[in-house]
Order: structure tokens, then sequence, then C-alpha cells
């Protein structure tokens, strides 16, 4: 796919900017479908049509954003974590494709001209790849916690309720030498991307999954005292953070303690946070590497807001930055498009990475 700029061309929206008209496009898109097949899913009670509605808004950002990443690996991820929840749901894939298309007939006479070429080869590109999307090669089918004992039986222990089972399986783990920062990769990491998988799948409620997060976070918090007497003191500053609007910031937050137990000085922020505050802590602290993270493509605009701002600051120019996530793993090329000075996917890639930027900017 290509890449656009932001800013809007005369004539038309650019495809950056189709993202804040998502929702009037998705209206439009609902017309078409209902004109071309009444009695369509679409067509039915008013809460079909609400849950229609957010699913072609949904359609216009993500595949704005797979037009705007390079390489196709955007637009097949966002396929097969359709595919995988739509197949669920018991949605025919001649309807997904149909949405497809009436959201760029309602989208492509938006756009400058530049733009409509390649959003409509991504529509058409979506067409295609859908119904393909299943199967073997769908990675949101296929489980995290196989092979792993350990992570399967914390993960059954939290679903079931019980927490103190679930802390007792990682302090055997710790009991029987595993140092404590492998507990992050060999049984925390799996074990979250297991219930990840779960809950898209439909296998366990919200309830269950917010849970599950929840009693983790607190584990992990047991093992602080630990964790961090074992680190080194005195290291290079690590300013951390989610994009705004991301829900998802368990795994920045664990990368977070990695690089603690690997002796940086770590101040995680959290997610949601505005990119003024960002600049504005980024500028206090003067941090060695800025790390951000966005799961969701929809949010990849706020990480490329966030770097052209620190870039634009003075006092925040030459901090060099990291950034990861999904997008950033299916999307390898991502990380120089939104303007980072670096990308990883794990957390011995990214301790590895940083270094590397603060050897760089020394």
């Amino acid at each position: 796919m290509t890449a656009d700029g932001l800013a809007s061309r005369p004539g038309g929206l650019s495809i950056a900017e189709l993202a804040s008209r998502a929702d009037s496009i998705a209206l439009d898109a609902l017309a078409i479908l209902d004109g071309g097949k009444p009695g369509s899913a679409c067509s039915g009670d008013p809460t079909a049509r609400a849950h229609c509605l957010a699913d072609l808004a949904h359609h216009v950002r993500y595949l704005a954003q797979a037009a705007r990443s390079p390489g196709d690996g955007a637009l097949a991820d966002y396929l097969a974590w359709l595919k995988a929840l739509f197949d669920r749901l018991g949605f025919r894939d001649e309807g997904v494709v149909a949405s497809f298309r009436a959201v760029g007939a309602a989208a492509t006479p938006l756009l400058e001209a530049g733009a409509r070429a390649a959003f409509e080869r991504v529509v058409e590109a979506a067409a295609a790849g859908y119904p393909r999307a299943g199967g073997a090669g769908n990675r949101y089918l296929a489980g995290h916690v196989e092979g792993n004992a350990a992570a399967g039986a914390y993960l059954s222990a939290l679903l079931e309720g019980k927490r103190d089972l679930a802390l007792e399986v990682a302090e055997s783990l710790a009991s029987k030498g595993l140092p404590v920062r492998d507990l992050y990769s060999r049984l925390w990491r799996p074990a979250q991307r297991e219930l990840g998988r779960l809950w898209h799948l439909g296998e366990i409620s919200v309830a269950q999954e917010h849970y599950a997060t929840a009693a983790t976070q607190y584990i992990i918090s047991s093992f602080y005292p630990r964790l961090f007497a074992a680190s080194r003191t005195g290291g290079p500053t690590l300013l951390a953070t989610c994009a705004q609007g991301e829900r998802h910031e368990m795994g920045l937050r664990m990368i977070a303690d990695w690089f603690q137990a690997e002796g940086w000085d770590t101040r995680y922020l959290g997610a949601d946070l505005p990119v003024r505050d960002l600049v504005a802590e980024a500028g206090r602290v003067k941090p060695a590497v800025v790390a951000l993270s966005a799961t969701l493509p929809a949010n990849v605009p706020w990480i490329e807001a966030a770097i052209a701002a620190l870039r634009s600051e003075e006092r925040t120019r030459g901090l060099p930055v990291l950034v990861g996530g999904i997008p950033f793993m299916v999307s390898p090329e991502l990380w120089r498009a939104v303007g980072a000075d670096g990308c990883a996917s794990d957390f011995e890639e990214a301790v590895h990475a940083a270094e590397d930027l603060v050897r760089r900017a020394s």
C-alpha cells in the first residue's frame, strides 16, 4: 500500500483525514448497503443497525490506516482479526465483502484525486483477501500456551477466579530458580496473549478478561521487590507511554518493568496521555529514550503526531523515540514512516534497541 501525508489537499481529503469522518462515512455506506440489498443484515432492528454502523466506521479507520502503512501487512492483519471475529458471529463472507465495497463507494468521492486510487486498491484488496483470511494461517486462531504447561495452568486458575492459585504457579517457577524477569516472557506474556485471543473468539467474557488482567497486574507487583532488588541502578532513563485512546497497556507496562530490571530508570506514564503532556514531561525529565506503544492501528496517528510534536520542540527535538505494538510488528517499515528512531517487538529486542539508540546519541 502507499503512505499519505497528514494535510488536507485541495479538492478533497487526504487518506489520513478519513478517520475523522468515519461515522458520517459509515452512514453513507449503510445507505448504499440498504439500497443495494434490502433485507440485508444491516437493515434489521435498531440495535443491529447500530452494530452495523460501528462495524462500517471501524472499516473506514482500519482501511485508511492500512492504506497509509508500508506494505500489505497491516491490511492482512486486519482481515485476519476480522475473519476470526466475524466467523464466530456467523457473518457471511459476501456480506462483509459488500460492506468493504460500500465503505469504498462512500469514502472515495471525498478524497483528493491522488488518494482515491490508493484507497480503492486497499478496498479491493480487502474484498479479495477477506474470504481467504481464515484457516491455519490466521494468527488470531493460534494458541499461545500450547506446550507451556505453567502458562496454561496459570491462565486456567485466573479464568476460574482463583488468583491465589495463579500466584502459586508463578511462585513455583521462581522457587525452582527461574529469574523473576523471565516470568514475564515465560508466563505472563503468553498468558496475556492467550487471554486476548480467547476474548476475541468469544470463549470468555469481558468480566473474565478484566479480572484476569487485573489479577496479573497484582501478581506482577508482588514480585517487584525481588525483581528490582536484583537489578542494577544508575542506568539511563526511559519515558514510556501508550497512545491516547489505547486501552491495551499491559504489554508496555511489562516492557517498562523489564527495562527497570535491566538497570534503567523507568518512568511509565500509563495509557491515554495527551500529546502536549507527553512533550512537557519529556522536556522536564530529558530521558535517554522515549518509548511509545499502540496496539490498535487506529491509534498509529497519535504516535505520528506525538513524534512530530517531540521533534518540533527544541528541548525534546533530539530525544530518540522507540515504538512498538502490533501495527509495527505487522508492517515492519511503519516505524520509519511515523518518524521513529527504532522499533521492537519483545522485551529483549526493546532493551537492545534502546541501548543502541543511546550509543548512537552519545
